[in-house]
């Protein structure tokens, strides 16, 4: 299955086109190619086996937009928008079960939303401060918030649901 991103660290964004088949992975970013294999370790933790013989540890977590934890750093992947020159077909491939968890252990700085609110995909839906940083977790698709579980001031553990979002079809 090939899906197509964006992915930003800090200032920089690059595309990304992302080919998945059973446990082999190759990625092209921007014009640089990586390819290897990976093993699921608990729910959101990959090992990362590389062809040229390295090993990376990461942790995937979906809140609107995938957020990447490598290496201490928080690094966002994108679903492209429609508009965006890098929308292709993939765009939204990534599933989305309506809750929005937490990538890391962190401390709600703001919820959002309110309970029954419809919105639209990229609603930001809570401010989490996490690594002295503030991360704002998205919702990918449309939807009427169900359930929150949070408060501002509330400190959570990594992968706590947040925000539960029934979606639309």
């Amino acid at each position: 299955m090939e899906r197509a991103l964006t992915f930003t660290s800090g200032t920089d964004r690059y595309l990304v086109r992302l080919d998945l088949e059973g446990e082999r992975f190759v990625a092209h970013i921007d014009d640089t190619m990586l390819a290897g294999t990976f093993r699921r370790l608990p729910p959101g933790f990959y090992t990362l086996f590389f062809e040229d013989g390295t090993v990376e540890e990461v942790s995937l977590v979906e809140a609107g937009d995938l957020l990447a934890w490598h290496r201490g750093q928080v690094h966002t992947l994108h679903r492209p928008h429609p508009d965006d020159d890098a929308a292709p077909a993939a765009a939204g491939q990534l599933g989305f079960d309506g809750t929005i968890t937490t990538p890391m252990p962190g401390k709600v700085v703001k919820v959002c939303v309110t309970l029954g609110q419809r919105v639209e995909a990229g609603a930001e839906c809570v401010v989490l401060e996490a690594m002295k940083m503030e991360h704002v977790l998205t919702t990918p698709k449309a939807g009427t918030i169900r359930a929150l579980h949070v408060v501002p001031g509330q400190q959570t553990e990594f992968g706590q649901v947040l925000v539960e979002i029934s979606c639309e079809a």
